[in-house]
């Protein structure tokens, strides 16, 4: 008959269970907790974890990201308002700068939304967000032909 498992039976089970969901490195929780590093290596592959402190974890997850990304659409809110101000000015360098920061978490938001891999190349000019962004950005430009040309060939 095997021996049960060793971390399952430890007094400090769920608080062990939550630090290998955090993924805090085997060796602090097996120095914190005195357990072996093979024991928890063990008892995370066979599936000893709870499915409920699981759940709890990526549903954490899910709410800490979806907090960075409405932080994100406000920040996207503030730069459109930025270019606004800089097309109002003629302030065309300005406006550049804006519209790059505007791409940049424009990507950021699509990668905390899940949308794409970070290791991926997102493809902006079919993802509907951006096609907003961009036909925004080329209506604030339109009264710099050179400035709205550049961008096309640049967004293009």
């Amino acid at each position: 008959m095997p021996r049960p498992c060793s971390i399952c039976t430890h007094e400090k089970k769920q608080e062990i269970d939550q630090a290998l969901i955090e993924g805090h490195s085997f060796r602090i929780i097996s120095h914190e907790y005195n357990v072996s590093v093979n024991a928890l290596g063990r008892h995370k592959r066979n599936g000893h974890i709870s499915d409920k402190l699981i759940k709890a974890e990526e549903i954490r997850e899910v709410v800490e990201a979806d907090g960075l990304i409405e932080k994100l659409r406000y920040l996207q809110k503030e730069t459109l308002l930025i270019l606004q101000e800089a097309k109002d000015s003629k302030q065309n360098t300005v406006a550049l700068y804006a519209i790059g920061r505007a791409t940049n978490l424009l990507e950021l938001q699509a990668k905390l939304a899940g949308r794409i891999e970070a290791e991926k190349h997102l493809h902006l000019h079919v993802n509907p967000e951006w096609i907003e962004l961009r036909t925004r950005i080329l209506r604030i430009v339109e009264p710099f032909p050179e400035v709205k040309q550049r961008l096309i060939e640049a967004l293009s």
